[in-house]
């Protein structure tokens, strides 16, 4: 039912005539009448007495118009009830990213955009490149990011942010001091942890392949690197990783950069296709500004 039709026949009872509740509303004497015929033929029942001396209820209209306006009470109640709902109501951001950039980048830059910006609330889903693009298609997250094949000229734009150097971890050698550059041949004495969820291993596996070396692969099925990592210091093999995690290398492993260097590009897809929302439109632009 159109309250908005309950509220004009409320109105026509209260002036008493059709002429007067026109001109109060106004509205034209026909558009009205037209208005009051359309609810009585909604509700099947004559509401009101027509006369040439004006108005009146009938007695289905007594009892109906009663509920009315408990109707129109219920509603105004709602409509209030829900502008101040959304006037408290938090935004909801949705991150998806990868493990190590949520850990090493992300909840510092998230910590302090939050100061600034309390009026919203944040969500983080970490996972590896399939994750991000299932959930870009999916819009269960507003942002995405990762390496550029979340780029998708129909779907996403992918906007550059940062390089991110790939090292190898090995276990502590004395005779290589942390930092110092290795070059394939360096390579050939270890057996390698290859984690399933790292895009760049299959750039490594390729430069390998182009210098005639065969590693000796080890498989791991684990989302977060530090896995890897952990496993470097028990075995003696070796793992390739984000340079992000130089901050937590243990002290029997040492993190050394390729040479030649291998390097990955991050960045972020927008979900949305169309207009983006106010806050994720805030959310992106503290973010660039924190990788000039």
């Amino acid at each position: 039912m159109d309250t908005k039709k309950v509220g004009i026949f409320l109105r026509t009872v209260q002036a008493g005539s059709m002429k007067k509740a026109a001109e109060q509303l106004n509205y034209t004497q026909s558009s009205l009448i037209y208005t009051i015929n359309s609810l009585e033929q909604e509700l099947d029942i004559q509401l009101l007495n027509r006369t040439p001396k004006g108005v009146s209820l009938t007695d289905a209209g007594v009892q109906l118009s009663k509920i009315m306006e408990e109707l129109l009470e219920k509603e105004a109640f709602l409509l209030k009830t829900k502008d101040a709902l959304k006037a408290h109501q938090k935004s909801l951001l949705r991150i998806g990213t990868y493990p190590v950039f949520a850990r090493f980048f992300l909840s510092e830059i998230i910590e302090r955009y939050l100061k600034t910006n309390k009026d919203c609330d944040i969500e983080i889903h970490a996972g590896n490149e399939k994750d991000l693009n299932t959930w870009l298609n999916e819009k269960s997250i507003d942002i995405a990011i990762g390496e550029p094949t979340l780029r998708n000229k129909d779907k996403y734009a992918w906007t550059y942010l940062m390089d991110d150097e790939i090292y190898a971890a090995i276990p502590a050698n004395r005779n290589l001091p942390p930092g110092t550059p290795l070059t394939i041949e360096h390579l050939k004495q270890y057996s390698v942890f290859l984690s399933g969820y790292n895009s760049f291993n299959h750039s490594i596996e390729t430069l390998m392949k182009e210098h005639g070396v065969m590693i000796k692969k080890i498989k791991v099925a684990a989302l977060d690197s530090s896995v890897v990592l952990s496993m470097v210091q028990a075995h003696r093999a070796i793992a390739f990783l984000s340079g992000l995690y130089l901050e937590e290398c243990p002290p029997n492993v040492t993190m050394h950069p390729l040479d030649p260097p291998v390097i990955r590009q991050l960045g972020f897809s927008l979900a949305a296709s169309g207009h983006v929302l106010k806050h994720v439109h805030n959310f992106v632009s503290y973010l660039q500004k924190q990788f000039p």
